[in-house]
């Protein structure tokens, strides 16, 4: 595990995806270039990949609308993968987006292991966190997550991720449905319904049309 520095979380998970596969680049040196203004409190997962494709010998890639059982399948093989969550460090006094670098799991207690860089008290190896709050937490941000991997790695990689999230025009569909379920459970789930409206968003990117823009921006008010 690697402590983070001020707003740095996403530097830091990083760094530590990228000692995995022995790669030297420090929490400070992805900083320099994720976000010269130390004030910036968060990296979006995209950015992130695009420092590892362009400025490291590793893949990277980043995904929207995944699922416990993804997440154990990298852990499996060895992979760790990131993924963006919503955290409370304040006790109810403010919400923030975080990384945890998922590297374990265990069925039995319904428990994942995972680097958390601002964990309290210090865990040099790792914390333990239930499946539920991985679950609950994750979904703040539309279950993204990314991988970090070397190229001999891409065909074992795509068949964890699979042929919906791989095509951009599927996997956003995917997380579509995903927040309607959600909120067909709940319908003031927020992170919900903003998760229907960035996925609206990008169908629109996608699409070039209108109308999917206009969902998003209902899903958003």
């Amino acid at each position: 595990n690697i402590p983070q520095k001020f707003n740095n979380c996403g530097p830091a998970n990083l760094a530590i995806v990228l000692q995995h596969y022995d790669d030297p680049t420090t929490q400070e040196v992805a900083a320099s270039f994720l976000k010269p203004n130390p004030n910036d409190r968060n990296v979006s997962p995209w950015q992130i990949s695009e420092f590892v494709n362009d400025r490291t010998g590793l893949i990277s890639a980043v995904h929207s609308g995944g699922d416990m059982e993804l997440l154990k399948r990298f852990v499996s093989n060895n992979i760790p993968v990131v993924i963006e969550r919503g955290a409370d460090f304040n006790d109810g006094l403010g919400w923030y987006g975080h990384y945890l670098t998922v590297f374990g799991y265990d069925d039995a207690t319904q428990q994942m292991n995972a680097m958390d860089t601002y964990a309290k008290p210090w865990a040099p190896n790792g914390s333990t966190f239930s499946y539920d709050e991985i679950f609950w937490t994750w979904r703040h941000f539309n279950y993204t997550f990314y991988v970090v991997y070397p190229a001999e790695l891409e065909p074992l990689v795509n068949s964890i991720i699979g042929e919906t999230l791989l095509d951009d025009g599927t996997m956003w569909q995917n997380a579509i449905d995903l927040a309607k379920q959600d909120i067909a459970l709940d319908p003031n789930d927020i992170y919900a319904w903003f998760n229907l409206g960035t996925s609206y968003t990008e169908m629109g990117k996608q699409t070039g049309e209108q109308i999917y823009y206009e969902q998003g921006a209902a899903a958003f008010d």
